[in-house]
């Protein structure tokens, strides 16, 4: 059983053999969490300042606990509330669209006593029309 878990903080302290996935990138140094763990690999997400950082299977033979390191538990929360931010903004964008997409729907019913069902069917038409002509070049 490994020591680790998911979201442990961790720095790679060895560099992978030749054999193993991503030893071409100089890894030694490089800090972050546990995102997943596959066995012997853990998929490895670096934390930076800027916000940036790549990610990738790591051995977990090659890392090192980090969890009370001050400045890898202030990106992180910082990375997890920024995600829960756009999660939550997300949600909102989608609940609009949803009020709105039925607020029109029940307009166009009333205005032409067509069926809901073929005002779906018609907003549906208008969306892929919209999503062929934004695809459209050359115009």
């Amino acid at each position: 059983m490994s020591e680790f878990k998911v979201n442990d903080l961790v720095t790679i302290v060895k560099q992978p053999s030749p054999s193993q996935m991503n030893a071409h990138i100089y890894m030694v140094g490089l800090s972050g969490y546990i995102e997943e763990i596959n066995g012997e690999y853990a998929q490895f997400h670096e934390l930076q300042e800027n916000g940036c950082g790549g990610m990738g299977g790591v051995p977990l033979a090659n890392l090192k606990l980090s969890n009370d390191d001050k400045r890898l538990q202030k990106l992180k929360r910082d990375k997890d509330e920024a995600f829960e931010k756009r999660l939550q903004e997300s949600l909102e964008r989608t609940k609009r669209y949803v009020t709105l997409r039925e607020k029109f729907i029940q307009q166009a019913v009333s205005d032409t006593g067509v069926s809901t069902r073929n005002i779906i069917k018609i907003f549906e038409l208008c969306e892929e029309f919209d999503k062929t002509w934004n695809n459209t070049e050359g115009f």
